[in-house]
């Protein structure tokens, strides 16, 4: 069957080549996205370099960085919390006020308000956009011009007083915007130069040494995603694995299966810090009463070939007993999972969960294409 391939994992090699879909025609605002679908990825780099087609605006992260929880920091592409899928944006922690700032000189083009949170938009000029997530009130309208530093909006309270998202419509990789098409890029690796080193230093002093050197996590730091800017799509550099994000594709999302979880991410990384084969799973619809929430743990192959297992964290033996198969032979590759907590299954059934391969698109837009979500 093509490139058919069954029950094959092994360590994630660092020196890859990040994969996206895409890279040419126009997005919404009329803006050819110059760059390609493909970037080189810099091995064992905290942060990465912003190819030459990309915009030339840099930004500055508003606060002292001695404020920011450097620990409890969401890192982008980093696969956890409630982001199986990898994360498309920052998470920083500011302690000493719960003011938003402006990352950049900017226009305010957009204020969204929702019924939990509002989000704001501010376009840095070119190409380079930032979002202003899961914000109590704007304390800006839209059209006015901002500084680096101004203050747009306050804080949720007791959460998180900064998520930030940085769009740049000069590019094509990596995934892309909802409706126009280009690339959601990592904050960090826009950081005005002397920012960025000092930020990197204190991440080296206050996570790597006394945590990642040790194999260990902390907070929202993990060792097997230890970058500042990390891998989102990790399948297609894996072909014939068991690596990479997955979403259901044979079972509704509105209602969460009893089962099989939406979207589930299997990482194998061997680095400088240890050797980890991890999973992170989740249903989409988490208000649900039937959910099963987020989960993570450790996988290990079994004694079979196509045999797996799934391991909670802090649980001494498996959850989930499975046995798959990855097809390769069409466009996105295809994960068959039958899996049980008894032991392991004789066959794939047909009342297996089917898995496809992520697009480079947001994971809510992949379930629409799919079918499994209105």
């Amino acid at each position: 069957m093509g490139n058919m391939k069954t029950g094959f994992f092994t360590s994630l090699p660092l020196a890859l080549v990040l994969f996206a879909c895409g890279g040419s025609g126009a997005n919404g605002n009329g803006r050819p996205t110059v760059g390609p679908a493909e970037v080189p990825w810099t091995a064992g780099a905290w942060t990465q370099p912003v190819p030459t087609w990309g915009s030339t605006t840099r930004v500055t992260i508003p606060y002292p960085l001695s404020t920011i929880s450097l620990p409890d920091l969401g890192a982008f592409g980093a696969h956890e919390g409630g982001h199986p899928e990898g994360l498309d944006h920052v998470w920083l922690y500011n302690s000493t006020d719960n003011q938003v700032k402006s990352w950049a000189d900017g226009t305010v083009t957009e204020i969204d308000v929702y019924s939990d949170q509002t989000m704001l938009t501010i376009d840095y000029g070119n190409g380079l956009i930032g979002k202003h997530m899961s914000v109590q009130t704007a304390s800006v309208s839209v059209g006015q011009k901002v500084k680096a530093g101004d203050v747009v909006a306050v804080g949720i309270p007791g959460s998180l007083n900064n998520e930030f998202q940085l769009m740049d419509e000069n590019r094509g990789d990596g995934i892309k915007t909802d409706v126009n098409g280009f690339s959601y890029v990592s904050p960090i690796d826009y950081l005005q130069k002397d920012q960025q080193a000092e930020l990197i230093a204190l991440y080296e002093a206050q996570v790597v040494a006394p945590f990642f050197t040790l194999g260990e996590q902390v907070n929202a730091g993990k060792p097997w995603e230890p970058y500042l800017t990390n891998q989102t799509l990790i399948h297609h550099q894996n072909r014939g694995m068991l690596v990479g994000e997955w979403v259901l594709g044979n079972r509704q999302w509105s209602t969460p299966d009893p089962l099989y979880f939406d979207i589930l991410t299997i990482n194998a990384v061997t680095n400088a810090f240890g050797q980890f084969s991890k999973f992170n799973c989740s249903d989409y619809n988490l208000s649900d009463p039937k959910s099963k929430g987020i989960v993570s743990g450790n996988f290990a192959s079994g004694p079979q070939e196509g045999q797996v297992t799934f391991t909670y964290d802090g649980s001494a033996t498996p959850n989930w007993y499975g046995l798959f198969s990855i097809d390769e032979s069409g466009a996105r590759a295809i994960m068959k999972l039958e899996w049980s907590a008894q032991g392991f299954p004789v066959a794939i059934s047909s009342s297996a969960a089917v898995y496809y391969e992520r697009l480079p698109v947001y994971v809510g837009r992949d379930a629409e294409l799919l079918g499994v979500l209105p």
